[in-house]
């Protein structure tokens, strides 16, 4: 049995293999831990508000989802496809990821336009359900 150990460890590729298995399994369980604490905070937050309070958090968090995927429109997709293609010269990648970034922001605050008013409008109606009074 030690003999077959110490060809497994005398393999040229034991040190990239075990490189490799220590970062999988380092990220694998972070994300198993982020993954169950998601779950954990899910379930606390259903059992511990009110239907009322419940309905701003889903409508809050509704409105973040949507903010999320309206700024990023694919720029990263695309940013890492023309990197891709520029990778070898750090001048022109530097580039591509500014002009990435630049237009994240552009789209990050052109979704916040489009969303904050629609979620206040969100609010305000559900405000109007839950007191029956006329905000504005």
């Amino acid at each position: 049995m030690k003999e077959k150990l110490t060809k497994i460890k005398q393999h040229p590729k034991y040190d990239t293999i075990l490189n490799w298995g220590k970062l999988i399994s380092i990220t694998g369980g972070a994300q198993v831990i982020v993954q169950a604490v998601g779950f954990v905070c899910g379930i606390l937050i259903i059992r511990l508000l009110s239907v009322e309070e419940y309905a701003f958090y889903t409508l809050a968090n509704t409105m973040l989802g949507a903010m999320t995927v309206l700024s990023d429109g694919g720029i990263s997709t695309g940013v890492m496809a023309e990197g891709g293609k520029v990778w070898q010269d750090k001048e022109k990648l530097g580039r591509v990821l500014v002009t990435g970034l630049e237009m994240r922001k552009k789209f990050g605050v052109i979704s916040l336009m489009v969303s904050l008013p629609i979620l206040l409008y969100l609010l305000i109606q559900k405000v109007r359900l839950i007191f029956g009074t006329i905000l504005i």
